[in-house]
Protein backbone atom coordinates (compact mmCIF):
# COMPACT_ATOMS: atom_id res chain seq x y z
CA UNK A 1 0.00 0.00 0.00
CA UNK A 2 1.43 3.39 -1.00
CA UNK A 3 1.60 6.46 1.26
CA UNK A 4 -1.28 8.10 -0.67
CA UNK A 5 -3.49 5.04 -0.17
CA UNK A 6 -2.61 4.52 3.53
CA UNK A 7 -5.13 6.18 5.95
CA UNK A 8 -3.69 8.78 8.26
CA UNK A 9 -3.01 8.04 11.89
CA UNK A 10 -5.73 10.51 12.95
CA UNK A 11 -8.33 8.71 10.88
CA UNK A 12 -7.42 5.36 12.35
CA UNK A 13 -9.73 4.34 15.21
CA UNK A 14 -8.04 3.40 18.46
CA UNK A 15 -7.37 -0.29 18.84
CA UNK A 16 -9.76 -2.26 20.95
CA UNK A 17 -9.00 -5.37 22.93
CA UNK A 18 -9.51 -8.45 20.84
CA UNK A 19 -12.25 -10.74 22.15
CA UNK A 20 -11.18 -13.94 23.88
CA UNK A 21 -12.90 -17.22 23.16
CA UNK A 22 -12.65 -20.67 24.72
CA UNK A 23 -12.15 -23.73 22.54
CA UNK A 24 -11.64 -27.22 23.98
CA UNK A 25 -10.07 -25.92 27.18
CA UNK A 26 -7.63 -23.53 25.47
CA UNK A 27 -7.78 -19.73 25.73
CA UNK A 28 -7.27 -18.21 22.30
CA UNK A 29 -7.16 -14.74 20.87
CA UNK A 30 -9.10 -13.79 17.78
CA UNK A 31 -7.77 -10.68 16.07
CA UNK A 32 -7.96 -8.76 12.84
CA UNK A 33 -5.74 -8.41 9.78
CA UNK A 34 -2.55 -6.49 10.65
CA UNK A 35 -1.55 -3.34 8.85
CA UNK A 36 1.42 -3.42 6.56
CA UNK A 37 4.52 -1.74 7.95
CA UNK A 38 5.98 1.18 6.10
CA UNK A 39 9.30 -0.67 5.82
CA UNK A 40 7.75 -4.00 4.74
CA UNK A 41 9.55 -4.78 1.50
CA UNK A 42 7.97 -8.04 0.43
CA UNK A 43 8.55 -9.29 -3.08
CA UNK A 44 5.92 -8.34 -5.59
CA UNK A 45 4.32 -11.09 -7.70
CA UNK A 46 6.30 -10.11 -10.78
CA UNK A 47 9.54 -10.27 -8.76
CA UNK A 48 8.72 -13.78 -7.56
CA UNK A 49 7.97 -14.78 -11.14
CA UNK A 50 11.41 -13.52 -12.18
CA UNK A 51 13.03 -15.61 -9.45
CA UNK A 52 10.93 -18.62 -10.44
CA UNK A 53 12.10 -18.36 -14.03
CA UNK A 54 15.67 -17.95 -12.80
CA UNK A 55 15.31 -21.22 -10.86
CA UNK A 56 14.02 -23.03 -13.94
CA UNK A 57 16.90 -21.74 -16.06
CA UNK A 58 19.41 -22.74 -13.37
CA UNK A 59 17.96 -26.26 -13.18
CA UNK A 60 18.12 -26.57 -16.97
CA UNK A 61 21.76 -25.44 -16.95
CA UNK A 62 22.52 -27.98 -14.19
CA UNK A 63 20.98 -30.79 -16.21
CA UNK A 64 22.86 -29.77 -19.35
CA UNK A 65 26.04 -29.58 -17.32
CA UNK A 66 25.48 -33.08 -15.97
CA UNK A 67 24.86 -34.39 -19.49
CA UNK A 68 28.01 -32.67 -20.71
CA UNK A 69 30.01 -34.13 -17.84
CA UNK A 70 28.67 -37.58 -18.54
CA UNK A 71 29.97 -37.46 -22.11
CA UNK A 72 33.50 -36.70 -20.97
CA UNK A 73 33.71 -38.53 -17.64
CA UNK A 74 31.25 -41.41 -18.19
CA UNK A 75 29.19 -40.49 -15.12
CA UNK A 76 26.18 -42.63 -14.23
CA UNK A 77 22.64 -41.47 -13.69
CA UNK A 78 23.26 -41.58 -9.93
CA UNK A 79 26.19 -39.16 -10.35
CA UNK A 80 23.98 -36.87 -12.39
CA UNK A 81 21.33 -36.83 -9.67
CA UNK A 82 23.97 -36.15 -7.01
CA UNK A 83 25.45 -33.24 -8.97
CA UNK A 84 21.95 -31.93 -9.63
CA UNK A 85 21.13 -32.10 -5.91
CA UNK A 86 24.28 -30.20 -4.96
CA UNK A 87 23.65 -27.50 -7.57
CA UNK A 88 20.04 -27.21 -6.43
CA UNK A 89 21.18 -26.94 -2.82
CA UNK A 90 23.53 -24.09 -3.68
CA UNK A 91 20.88 -22.39 -5.77
CA UNK A 92 18.28 -22.78 -3.02
CA UNK A 93 20.68 -21.26 -0.50
CA UNK A 94 21.38 -18.26 -2.69
CA UNK A 95 17.69 -17.66 -3.42
CA UNK A 96 16.76 -18.19 0.23
CA UNK A 97 19.36 -15.65 1.39
CA UNK A 98 18.16 -13.15 -1.21
CA UNK A 99 14.55 -13.58 -0.16
CA UNK A 100 15.48 -13.23 3.50
CA UNK A 101 17.30 -9.98 2.77
CA UNK A 102 14.32 -8.73 0.81
CA UNK A 103 11.95 -9.53 3.66
CA UNK A 104 10.07 -12.32 1.86
CA UNK A 105 8.27 -13.40 5.01
CA UNK A 106 5.56 -10.89 5.93
CA UNK A 107 5.82 -9.41 9.42
CA UNK A 108 2.93 -10.03 11.75
CA UNK A 109 1.82 -8.01 14.74
CA UNK A 110 1.51 -10.43 17.65
CA UNK A 111 -1.26 -8.30 19.19
CA UNK A 112 -3.42 -8.35 16.08
CA UNK A 113 -3.40 -11.46 13.90
CA UNK A 114 -6.12 -13.22 12.06
CA UNK A 115 -4.93 -16.64 13.09
CA UNK A 116 -6.40 -18.42 16.09
CA UNK A 117 -3.40 -19.45 18.15
CA UNK A 118 -2.90 -21.18 21.43
CA UNK A 119 -1.60 -18.85 24.14
CA UNK A 120 0.09 -21.66 26.03
CA UNK A 121 2.62 -22.45 23.31
CA UNK A 122 4.20 -21.29 20.12
CA UNK A 123 2.47 -22.09 16.84
CA UNK A 124 3.51 -25.34 15.16
CA UNK A 125 6.23 -24.93 12.58
CA UNK A 126 5.17 -25.73 9.05
CA UNK A 127 7.94 -26.25 6.48
CA UNK A 128 7.71 -23.71 3.73
CA UNK A 129 5.59 -21.14 5.62
CA UNK A 130 6.53 -17.59 4.68
CA UNK A 131 8.47 -18.68 1.60
CA UNK A 132 8.03 -17.19 -1.80
CA UNK A 133 7.18 -19.35 -4.79
CA UNK A 134 10.81 -19.80 -5.80
CA UNK A 135 11.87 -20.78 -2.27
CA UNK A 136 9.02 -23.28 -2.00
CA UNK A 137 10.11 -24.86 -5.26
CA UNK A 138 13.68 -25.26 -4.04
CA UNK A 139 12.46 -26.57 -0.68
CA UNK A 140 10.27 -29.26 -2.25
CA UNK A 141 13.00 -30.42 -4.64
CA UNK A 142 15.67 -30.63 -1.95
CA UNK A 143 13.37 -32.07 0.72
CA UNK A 144 12.13 -34.89 -1.48
CA UNK A 145 15.59 -35.58 -2.89
CA UNK A 146 17.34 -35.98 0.45
CA UNK A 147 14.33 -37.48 2.25
CA UNK A 148 14.18 -40.32 -0.26
CA UNK A 149 17.93 -40.67 -0.09
CA UNK A 150 17.88 -40.96 3.70
CA UNK A 151 15.16 -43.59 3.55
CA UNK A 152 17.01 -45.84 1.15
CA UNK A 153 20.54 -45.19 2.36
CA UNK A 154 23.40 -43.11 1.08
CA UNK A 155 24.97 -44.02 -2.20
CA UNK A 156 28.64 -44.45 -2.70
CA UNK A 157 30.93 -44.09 -5.65
CA UNK A 158 31.43 -46.59 -8.45
CA UNK A 159 32.60 -49.88 -7.06
CA UNK A 160 31.19 -49.08 -3.63
CA UNK A 161 27.48 -49.69 -4.11
CA UNK A 162 26.40 -46.89 -6.44
CA UNK A 163 22.88 -48.07 -7.08
CA UNK A 164 19.30 -47.49 -6.10
CA UNK A 165 16.76 -49.63 -4.25
CA UNK A 166 15.06 -50.85 -7.42
CA UNK A 167 18.31 -51.88 -9.17
CA UNK A 168 18.55 -55.66 -9.70
CA UNK A 169 21.71 -57.03 -8.10
CA UNK A 170 22.20 -60.67 -8.90
CA UNK A 171 24.57 -63.57 -9.00
CA UNK A 172 23.90 -67.02 -10.37
CA UNK A 173 25.48 -70.33 -11.26
CA UNK A 174 24.75 -72.59 -14.25
CA UNK A 175 25.93 -76.19 -14.01
CA UNK A 176 25.74 -79.53 -15.84
CA UNK A 177 26.30 -82.82 -14.02
CA UNK A 178 27.72 -86.12 -15.31
CA UNK A 179 24.26 -87.28 -16.42
CA UNK A 180 23.77 -84.19 -18.54
CA UNK A 181 21.17 -82.72 -16.20
CA UNK A 182 21.12 -78.93 -16.15
CA UNK A 183 20.86 -76.79 -13.04
CA UNK A 184 20.55 -73.09 -12.26
CA UNK A 185 20.62 -71.29 -8.91
CA UNK A 186 20.20 -67.54 -8.58
CA UNK A 187 19.85 -64.97 -5.80
CA UNK A 188 19.20 -61.26 -5.87
CA UNK A 189 17.90 -58.17 -4.08
CA UNK A 190 15.20 -58.14 -6.74
CA UNK A 191 11.64 -59.37 -6.41
CA UNK A 192 10.85 -62.74 -8.06
CA UNK A 193 14.27 -63.03 -9.66
CA UNK A 194 13.51 -66.56 -10.82
CA UNK A 195 10.55 -65.48 -12.96
CA UNK A 196 12.39 -64.03 -15.97
CA UNK A 197 16.11 -64.44 -15.33
CA UNK A 198 16.35 -68.25 -15.46
CA UNK A 199 15.79 -70.28 -18.64
CA UNK A 200 16.37 -74.00 -19.30
CA UNK A 201 15.40 -76.55 -21.94
CA UNK A 202 15.90 -80.28 -22.01
CA UNK A 203 18.80 -81.40 -24.15
CA UNK A 204 19.51 -77.81 -25.15
CA UNK A 205 21.04 -75.81 -22.35
CA UNK A 206 20.58 -73.26 -19.59
CA UNK A 207 20.78 -69.48 -19.62
CA UNK A 208 20.63 -66.64 -17.09
CA UNK A 209 20.10 -62.99 -18.01
CA UNK A 210 21.01 -60.45 -15.32
CA UNK A 211 22.00 -56.84 -14.54
CA UNK A 212 19.52 -54.75 -16.56
CA UNK A 213 18.11 -58.05 -17.75
CA UNK A 214 16.63 -58.67 -21.16
CA UNK A 215 13.92 -61.35 -20.83
CA UNK A 216 14.01 -61.85 -24.61
CA UNK A 217 17.44 -63.45 -24.26
CA UNK A 218 15.95 -66.61 -22.75
CA UNK A 219 13.71 -68.00 -25.51
CA UNK A 220 15.93 -66.64 -28.30
CA UNK A 221 19.11 -68.02 -26.74
CA UNK A 222 17.65 -71.49 -26.24
CA UNK A 223 16.38 -71.43 -29.83
CA UNK A 224 19.92 -70.65 -31.03
CA UNK A 225 21.32 -73.54 -29.01
CA UNK A 226 18.55 -75.82 -30.23
CA UNK A 227 19.42 -74.92 -33.80
CA UNK A 228 22.95 -76.25 -33.25
CA UNK A 229 24.75 -72.97 -32.63
CA UNK A 230 27.53 -72.89 -30.07
CA UNK A 231 27.29 -71.01 -26.79
CA UNK A 232 29.81 -68.46 -28.05
CA UNK A 233 27.81 -67.79 -31.20
CA UNK A 234 24.59 -67.62 -29.18
CA UNK A 235 25.99 -64.94 -26.90
CA UNK A 236 27.36 -63.01 -29.86
CA UNK A 237 24.04 -63.06 -31.73
CA UNK A 238 22.04 -62.01 -28.68
CA UNK A 239 24.29 -59.12 -27.69
CA UNK A 240 24.94 -57.81 -31.20
CA UNK A 241 21.22 -57.44 -31.79
CA UNK A 242 20.71 -55.57 -28.51
CA UNK A 243 21.47 -51.83 -28.34
CA UNK A 244 21.44 -52.11 -24.54
CA UNK A 245 24.06 -54.86 -24.41
CA UNK A 246 26.50 -52.69 -22.42
CA UNK A 247 24.13 -52.96 -19.43
CA UNK A 248 23.42 -56.70 -19.74
CA UNK A 249 24.98 -59.70 -18.10
CA UNK A 250 24.47 -63.12 -19.60
CA UNK A 251 25.91 -66.60 -19.35
CA UNK A 252 24.95 -69.61 -21.42
CA UNK A 253 25.59 -73.30 -20.71
CA UNK A 254 24.97 -75.67 -23.63
CA UNK A 255 23.97 -79.31 -23.23
CA UNK A 256 27.50 -80.21 -24.29
CA UNK A 257 30.57 -78.02 -24.34
CA UNK A 258 31.98 -75.14 -22.39
CA UNK A 259 29.77 -72.28 -21.15
CA UNK A 260 30.22 -68.69 -22.31
CA UNK A 261 29.52 -65.47 -20.38
CA UNK A 262 29.09 -61.79 -21.18
CA UNK A 263 29.36 -58.86 -18.77
CA UNK A 264 28.56 -55.50 -20.37
CA UNK A 265 30.90 -52.54 -19.95
CA UNK A 266 28.21 -50.50 -18.14
CA UNK A 267 27.24 -53.14 -15.58
CA UNK A 268 27.67 -51.78 -12.07
CA UNK A 269 30.64 -52.90 -9.99
CA UNK A 270 31.46 -55.24 -8.68
CA UNK A 271 30.56 -57.25 -11.76
CA UNK A 272 32.18 -60.16 -13.52
CA UNK A 273 32.02 -63.86 -14.30
CA UNK A 274 33.95 -67.11 -13.98
CA UNK A 275 33.76 -70.00 -16.47
CA UNK A 276 34.93 -73.60 -16.15
CA UNK A 277 34.36 -76.73 -18.20
CA UNK A 278 30.87 -77.57 -16.96
CA UNK A 279 29.69 -74.56 -14.94
CA UNK A 280 29.79 -70.77 -14.88
CA UNK A 281 29.19 -68.10 -12.25
CA UNK A 282 28.26 -64.49 -13.00
CA UNK A 283 27.19 -61.54 -10.88
CA UNK A 284 26.83 -57.78 -10.75
CA UNK A 285 26.55 -55.16 -7.99
CA UNK A 286 28.22 -57.64 -5.66
CA UNK A 287 30.29 -57.06 -2.55
CA UNK A 288 33.38 -57.96 -4.57
CA UNK A 289 35.04 -60.65 -6.72
CA UNK A 290 35.20 -62.94 -3.67
CA UNK A 291 31.49 -63.68 -4.10
CA UNK A 292 31.98 -65.29 -7.51
CA UNK A 293 35.20 -66.99 -6.40
CA UNK A 294 33.60 -68.48 -3.28
CA UNK A 295 30.58 -69.69 -5.26
CA UNK A 296 32.79 -71.47 -7.79
CA UNK A 297 35.05 -72.97 -5.14
CA UNK A 298 32.14 -74.33 -3.11
CA UNK A 299 30.59 -75.92 -6.18
CA UNK A 300 33.86 -77.71 -6.97
CA UNK A 301 34.29 -78.82 -3.37
CA UNK A 302 30.77 -80.31 -3.27
CA UNK A 303 31.53 -82.83 -6.03
CA UNK A 304 29.67 -86.09 -5.38
CA UNK A 305 26.52 -84.47 -4.04
CA UNK A 306 23.30 -84.27 -6.09
CA UNK A 307 23.26 -81.32 -8.47
CA UNK A 308 20.65 -79.36 -6.48
CA UNK A 309 22.62 -79.68 -3.25
CA UNK A 310 25.84 -78.61 -4.96
CA UNK A 311 24.14 -75.50 -6.30
CA UNK A 312 22.67 -74.63 -2.90
CA UNK A 313 26.05 -75.09 -1.22
CA UNK A 314 27.69 -72.86 -3.83
CA UNK A 315 25.15 -70.06 -3.38
CA UNK A 316 25.40 -70.27 0.41
CA UNK A 317 29.17 -69.81 0.13
CA UNK A 318 28.71 -66.82 -2.16
CA UNK A 319 26.33 -65.20 0.28
CA UNK A 320 28.76 -65.81 3.15
CA UNK A 321 31.42 -64.03 1.09
CA UNK A 322 29.26 -60.92 0.81
CA UNK A 323 26.58 -61.67 -1.79
CA UNK A 324 24.63 -58.69 -3.08
CA UNK A 325 25.78 -55.36 -1.69
CA UNK A 326 22.21 -54.21 -1.13
CA UNK A 327 20.96 -57.29 0.70
CA UNK A 328 18.61 -60.18 0.07
CA UNK A 329 15.14 -60.65 -1.32
CA UNK A 330 14.65 -63.51 -3.77
CA UNK A 331 16.23 -66.75 -4.95
CA UNK A 332 15.44 -69.65 -7.26
CA UNK A 333 16.62 -73.18 -8.03
CA UNK A 334 15.83 -75.18 -11.16
CA UNK A 335 16.92 -78.66 -12.18
CA UNK A 336 16.12 -79.82 -15.71
CA UNK A 337 16.66 -83.51 -16.33
CA UNK A 338 15.40 -85.71 -19.17
CA UNK A 339 11.82 -84.45 -19.35
CA UNK A 340 10.37 -81.43 -21.10
CA UNK A 341 9.29 -80.04 -17.73
CA UNK A 342 11.79 -79.26 -14.97
CA UNK A 343 12.48 -81.98 -12.45
CA UNK A 344 12.58 -79.33 -9.72
CA UNK A 345 11.59 -75.67 -9.96
CA UNK A 346 11.67 -73.78 -6.66
CA UNK A 347 11.28 -70.04 -6.16
CA UNK A 348 11.43 -67.69 -3.20
CA UNK A 349 10.09 -64.40 -4.52
CA UNK A 350 10.23 -62.22 -1.40
CA UNK A 351 11.91 -63.26 1.84
CA UNK A 352 14.31 -61.85 4.42
CA UNK A 353 16.59 -64.89 4.00
CA UNK A 354 15.79 -66.25 0.53
CA UNK A 355 18.64 -68.77 0.27
CA UNK A 356 17.81 -70.21 3.68
CA UNK A 357 14.17 -70.48 2.64
CA UNK A 358 15.19 -72.02 -0.69
CA UNK A 359 17.18 -74.71 1.12
CA UNK A 360 14.17 -75.42 3.35
CA UNK A 361 11.92 -75.82 0.31
CA UNK A 362 14.43 -78.21 -1.21
CA UNK A 363 14.43 -80.34 1.94
CA UNK A 364 10.64 -80.28 1.91
CA UNK A 365 10.59 -81.43 -1.72
CA UNK A 366 12.53 -84.55 -0.73
CA UNK A 367 9.72 -85.75 1.51
CA UNK A 368 7.23 -86.55 -1.27
CA UNK A 369 7.43 -84.14 -4.19
CA UNK A 370 10.61 -85.38 -5.88
CA UNK A 371 9.87 -89.12 -5.59
CA UNK A 372 6.24 -88.51 -6.61
CA UNK A 373 7.31 -86.58 -9.74
CA UNK A 374 9.33 -89.62 -10.82
CA UNK A 375 6.10 -91.65 -10.91
CA UNK A 376 4.27 -89.35 -13.35
CA UNK A 377 3.86 -89.76 -17.09
CA UNK A 378 6.81 -88.64 -19.15
CA UNK A 379 8.72 -89.00 -22.40
CA UNK A 380 9.63 -92.64 -21.70
CA UNK A 381 6.34 -93.68 -20.12
CA UNK A 382 3.21 -92.02 -21.47
CA UNK A 383 1.06 -93.28 -18.58
CA UNK A 384 3.29 -93.44 -15.52
CA UNK A 385 2.31 -95.20 -12.32
CA UNK A 386 -1.40 -95.29 -11.54
CA UNK A 387 -1.33 -97.79 -8.68
CA UNK A 388 -1.19 -95.71 -5.52
CA UNK A 389 0.28 -98.56 -3.53
CA UNK A 390 3.17 -98.79 -5.94
CA UNK A 391 3.61 -95.01 -5.79
CA UNK A 392 3.92 -95.21 -1.99
CA UNK A 393 6.40 -98.07 -2.34
CA UNK A 394 8.48 -95.98 -4.74
CA UNK A 395 8.51 -93.12 -2.27
CA UNK A 396 9.61 -95.46 0.52
CA UNK A 397 12.45 -96.83 -1.61
CA UNK A 398 13.51 -93.27 -2.42
CA UNK A 399 13.75 -92.43 1.28
CA UNK A 400 15.71 -95.61 1.97
CA UNK A 401 18.12 -94.84 -0.83
CA UNK A 402 18.67 -91.27 0.35
CA UNK A 403 18.68 -92.16 4.06
CA UNK A 404 15.29 -90.48 4.53
CA UNK A 405 14.22 -86.86 4.07
CA UNK A 406 16.45 -84.24 5.61
CA UNK A 407 15.04 -82.79 8.86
Amino acid sequence: MSDLERPSAAATPPPTAAPRIHIAGHHTTLGVEPEAHADDRRLRPHEEWVLFRFCLVAVAVALLGCGHARVFTNLSSDDERSVFAVLTLILGGIVGCFLQKRGAAPRHDEASTRRVRQCRGAPRHRPGRGMGLASKLGYVVLHRRFLLRSRHGARGSRGAGRHGPSDPMTWSILARDDQGHLGVAIASRFFAVGALCVHTRRGTGALATQALMNPLYGPAGLDHLGAGRSADETVRLLTQADAGRAQRQLHVLPATGRPVAWTGADCVDWCGHHVEADFSVAGNMLAGPQVVAATARAYRDAAGLPLAERLLAAMAAGEAAGGDRRGKQAAALRIHADEDHPQLDLRVDDHEAPLVELARLHRKSLERYQPFMACLAGRHDAVGLTDRGEIEARIARFHARTAGPAP
